[in-house]
């Protein structure tokens, strides 16, 4: 369901409010235990040990789009955005991967590809 928003006369400052409004709406409701939560980013080694793969297989995969990086972790000196990969991200997708560890159809790349977008949301 997409939820319209009509924009007259506005601020930056209101417009802006609004997207947050509208984007918080659609986020699940996480109970709260008092603390903040950290998201942990993770470089490409940290991540395949995450994984339980080698770094070789986590290129392999990465090439293949079946492992994404979900996080923006700075920009670059040509202003790119750098891209990493989120502990929690990393190990909600990991059974997906475990089975991917032996195989070699493109068939199956590209059903997990889709099984782990699907997954996390992308």
């Amino acid at each position: 369901m997409q939820k319209l928003i009509q924009i007259t006369d506005i601020t930056p400052d209101e417009l802006i409010s609004k997207i947050c409004s509208a984007i918080i709406e659609k986020l699940p409701n996480i109970p709260s235990s008092g603390s903040t939560t950290m998201i942990t980013v993770l470089n490409k080694r940290e991540a395949a040990k995450i994984l339980n793969i080698s770094e070789s297989c986590f290129n392999k995969f990465q090439d293949r789009g079946v492992i994404p990086c979900t996080v923006i972790a700075g920009y670059n000196k040509k202003h790119q955005p750098i891209k990493i990969w989120c502990q929690s991200h990393l190990i909600i997708i990991k059974p997906i991967i475990l089975k991917l560890r032996y195989s070699q159809s493109n068939d199956q790349f590209i059903q997990a590809k889709r099984e782990i977008y699907l997954l996390l949301n992308l």
